[in-house]
């Protein structure tokens, strides 16, 4: 367990220093909601074990410009830690909704949320939250910052479902028309 749990460790440090660098490694137009629907996908039996209703609400198609691995480390972040950190029969919505110049992507749960005086701070490297009682570096909010920040995006906190929980909510630049594949 404990190398398993250095080797988390290794590979989110090196993910968060390929997104610190400056080299912009993949640019280019991609389907997100079928990277997201991937990525979902073999989460579910640990969603399930836990009694975790995991959905997915989202158009079949929407596009956005850069590198899928990005949105991987938002989206794959967002969701693991919601998985870890709300109780069983509980419940992650994530939501993608296409917009004319922006793409919002929602991971909402319904579990107990982050108290005010640690919002500020989560998205800070290596800031955990005292009292949670699950073990974690501290990078995974840290990676989403810089991931959404390479995206050119936005990222905020609020209130998640029902008033509970949490709503991590991302928005990035919509496709232009120029970077939109053509159908012929």
């Amino acid at each position: 367990f404990r190398s398993e749990r250095a080797g988390h460790v290794v590979r989110q440090m090196l993910i968060l220093s390929r997104l610190d660098s400056d080299l912009s490694d993949v640019n280019k137009t991609f389907d997100a909601a079928a990277n997201v629907r991937e990525l979902l996908a073999p989460l579910v039996p640990e969603a399930l074990v836990k009694s975790i209703e995991l959905t997915l609400e989202s158009p079949d198609q929407v596009l956005l410009h850069g590198d899928p691995s990005e949105l991987h480390s938002i989206i794959g972040n967002l969701v693991d830690n919601a998985l870890r950190y709300i109780g069983e029969g509980s419940q992650i919505q994530v939501e993608i909704e296409s917009g004319i110049s922006v793409v919002t992507l929602r991971v909402l749960d319904d579990g107990s949320g982050i108290r005010a005086e640690d919002q500020e701070r989560v998205f800070d490297r290596y800031y955990r939250v005292a009292g949670t009682g699950v073990s974690g570096s501290g990078l995974g909010l840290a990676i989403v910052k810089q991931a959404v920040a390479r995206m050119r995006g936005t990222i905020s906190l609020g209130n998640g479902l029902n008033g509970r929980g949490c709503a991590f909510v991302v928005e990035l630049p919509a496709v232009s028309p120029q970077h939109r594949p053509s159908n012929s």
